[in-house]
């Protein structure tokens, strides 16, 4: 992908995450509007990614969301998965 980054570093995913790890992203950031603009969301190598990751990313979101999304997964964004 053009510009592509791993999910880590575009999503500011924890390296080692736990049960109520949320993703390094300030609410008022550059990252935060960018991710609220988001329609599709791609992972590529997902099943490298760790479970509690996949979370992270999912309560992040939902923080992030307008209020008649804040319910759904992630945030209402689509998240397509992608590995091998």
């Amino acid at each position: 992908l053009h510009l592509g980054r791993t999910a880590h570093n575009r999503y500011k995913l924890p390296i080692n995450p736990t049960k109520d790890s949320t993703c390094n992203i300030p609410k008022q950031s550059d990252l935060a509007q960018l991710l609220r603009k988001m329609s599709l969301g791609i992972i590529d190598e997902g099943p490298m990614l760790d479970k509690l990751a996949y979370e992270a990313l999912d309560r992040t979101l939902k923080g992030l969301a307008e209020p008649q999304d804040c319910n759904k997964k992630f945030g209402g964004k689509i998240i397509l998965v992608s590995g091998d």
